[in-house]
């Protein structure tokens, strides 16, 4: 049985992994909240190793990559700037 999330220690957490925790964030507010994650889909896992994108296409959590994030947020450098 686990423990309730007021009695985890740090050894709980590592066993259960974080990624409950972000995407149980990310559903308490999902027309705020995005969840970026480097992992792919991968529809075809199952139970414990399923992947975020997964998890939260099957729960409406809107979730993305660290590309489509900084393209979202219009991120730009000006490290190649042509004003030389």
């Amino acid at each position: 049985m686990l423990p309730t999330c007021s009695d985890l220690n740090d050894e709980d957490i590592r066993k259960i992994g974080r990624d409950p925790f972000l995407i149980a964030y990310a559903l308490r507010d999902p027309e705020k909240r995005v969840v970026v994650t480097t992992e792919v889909s991968k529809p075809k896992r199952e139970r414990a190793n399923r992947h975020i994108p997964d998890v939260c296409k099957d729960l409406k959590v809107r979730c993305c990559n660290t590309f489509e994030f900084i393209r979202e947020l219009n991120f730009r450098t000006d490290w190649q700037s042509t004003n030389r």
